[in-house]
């Protein structure tokens, strides 16, 4: 609360809504209540870091001309912010309201799987705006996200 220059009642509403949002649980031992991160709150918060060196470190060129070229539409908004049934923002790289696709361009620092898989499976989660998610990806991170998206119906994965 202090480190985020909170007061008491907003403290008390945030922690209301990550509990409400199932990003925390809260326990009460005594007259204490105890707030712990639960496993969708540890993939936000992966997901929250991952995303930093997102915003640090631009994706590869040619995947960009490649998912532009893929996505040249009227249609198509660039660098748009998808909410998730969990109350995150996830960020895309392009996203097509018509046939309500997505496309993600993939870096190469291997710490991103993890955000990716994290990303999918939050908008697989039953969201009704969209129906596909398209990751560009090369080389060894295409490979990895490729198993990791096997068996999904919404998220695939091409080279770039």
């Amino acid at each position: 609360m202090n480190a985020c220059n909170l007061n008491s009642q907003v403290a008390k509403d945030v922690l209301g809504r990550l509990v409400e949002s199932g990003i925390t649980s809260v326990s009460k031992r005594g007259r204490e209540l105890h707030y712990r991160l639960t496993d969708r709150g540890m993939m936000a918060l992966l997901a929250a870091e991952v995303f930093v060196s997102l915003v640090e470190s631009p994706p590869s060129v040619e995947c960009r001309k490649r998912a532009q070229k893929e996505y040249a539409s009227e249609d198509v908004v660039e660098n748009a912010y998808l909410g998730t049934s969990y109350g995150l923002e996830v960020p895309v790289s392009y996203y097509s309201p018509g046939d309500a696709s997505a496309a993600i361009v993939a870096e190469t620092d291997s710490g991103l799987v993890a955000f990716y898989y994290a990303m999918a499976s939050m908008l697989s989660g039953g969201n009704s705006y969209l129906n596909n998610v398209t990751i560009f990806a090369s080389g060894g991170l295409k490979e990895r996200l490729e198993d990791l998206f096997k068996d999904d119906d919404v998220v695939r994965v091409v080279e770039c």
